[in-house]
């Protein structure tokens, strides 16, 4: 079995290379089957079926949170009975767990953050905005608006999803501890008030004349001033 794993904390680029090989894979007129784990099908039985029918195929898993141990145990114990294609997409990072459960023959792709991307999306919050307009601007010059926005309401997202229910967001306990620190540094309601700018935000850059930039500066200085 041929396997092949997408995963990073850059999904936008992951997400594209995921779309692409995809794209590439049917243009050679082969057929793209997506595995229904979601149905209660495990693993095994979708590939054993599959298998019967798998010449110029590929078995597509488009949410790594679909794979369960006893499935990730199967494909590493049973990979090399099946001449077939397998493509994983993980939207984030995939854990070290899961990756060192894979056969060591897998393809891992990853699509990596630049690390002052990071220091920025930690550096949003109250009484931090000069740093955070510091960083901004420093992504800017590599990076678009576009993608730092989605970033920002990314990170956001994270840190209001942490503060209601840690246990179902599916990071590393270090990540989580690092969202939950971020968090606790925010006023009762001020995370949503922001999440609420944002989708504002959205709106004004597809309706109107409004720079990306200049929005994304007036929220950084108002909400974390």
């Amino acid at each position: 079995m041929k396997i092949t794993l997408i995963h990073g904390e850059d999904i936008i680029r992951s997400r594209e290379r995921f779309g692409t090989i995809i794209s590439a894979i049917k243009k050679r007129g082969w057929e793209v089957s997506r595995t229904p784990l979601n149905s209660g099908e495990s693993l095994a039985g979708f590939v054993r079926t599959g298998f019967l029918f798998a010449s110029e195929s590929l078995f597509v898993i488009d949410d790594i949170k679909k794979i369960k141990k006893k499935d990730l145990d199967w494909l590493h114990k049973n990979h090399a009975a099946f001449d077939v294609n397998l493509l994983i997409y993980a939207n984030g990072e995939a854990s070290r767990a899961f990756i060192g459960g894979l056969p060591k023959n897998s393809r891992i792709e990853s699509f990596d953050l630049p690390r002052e991307l990071f220091l920025f999306l930690e550096s949003l919050f109250p009484g931090n905005s000069a740093n955070a307009l510091k960083l901004f601007h420093s992504l800017l010059k590599e990076n678009s608006a576009a993608f730092i926005f989605t970033m920002m309401a990314r990170q956001f997202r994270d840190m209001y999803w942490v503060s209601k229910d840690s246990n179902s967001i599916g990071y590393p306990a270090w990540r989580i501890a690092k969202l939950k620190s971020q968090v606790a540094k925010f006023k009762p309601g001020q995370i949503e008030k922001t999440l609420e700018d944002f989708s504002e935000i959205d709106i004004k850059n597809k309706t109107s004349n409004f720079l990306l930039e200049d929005l994304l500066d007036l929220v950084i200085l108002t909400e974390l001033e």
